[in-house]
Formats: structure tokens, C-alpha cells, sequence
């Protein structure tokens, strides 16, 4: 859901500032999918701008990871073997708060 939230410095400041220190922070984004929609509704659609605002928040360890879905299908029909759109695939997101 963080495609919908505010500019990523303010909200990720927010989360940080509320988490125990020693706390992990994940999320997962379909940029590639989201790059060309509405930005006055999807704002944060870009990696590279997300992944520094974690940093400049103040996450430490902030790791990516690929996540490439089975079926293009949700639900009760997952297992028909729908075709999978290769933008739909996630980037996982993860990051640490401090422990000091």
C-alpha cells in the first residue's frame, strides 16, 4: 500500500519514528505496473526514489528482492494456470531500524 501513501520522505519518517528500534520494516510494490498510472493516486512509483528515502529516513540493512508470482490468477482460480503479466511481480522490500 505504500503506493498510495504520502511522499515517501514524510510517511517513512513516520513509520520510523513509531517502530522499536531493532524492528523490521517490509513492504511490496509493483513499480514496473504502477510507473505510468495516475500520480495523483499511486505516488511513490519509483524504485530508486523509494529506496533512498529509507535511507535518508534512517533504515539501515535495505534489502530488494525480486518476487516473481506463479499465476496471474487471485483467489480460488490461482491454480488454472492463468497467464502471468511479467509487470505484475512484486520487489519485496525490506529494511531495519537501528537497535541505538
Amino acid at each position: 500500500c505504500v503506493s498510495f501513501c504520502p511522499p515517501p520522505p514524510a510517511s517513512l519518517k513516520e513509520i520510523y519514528r513509531v517502530m522499536t528500534p531493532g524492528g523490521r520494516f517490509s513492504t511490496g510494490v509493483k513499480f514496473e505496473q504502477i510507473k505510468d498510472f495516475d500520480p495523483g493516486i499511486f505516488r511513490n512509483t519509483n524504485k530508486a526514489t523509494f529506496l533512498k528515502a529509507l535511507e535518508d529516513a534512517g533504515f539501515v540493512d535495505i534489502k530488494t528482492q525480486e518476487v516473481r508470482l506463479s499465476t496471474g490468477c487471485p483467489g480460488k482460480h490461482g491454480r488454472s494456470g492463468c497467464r502471468v503479466d511479467p509487470r505484475s511481480h512484486y520487489t519485496g522490500i525490506f529494511a531495519t531500524k537501528p537497535k541505538r
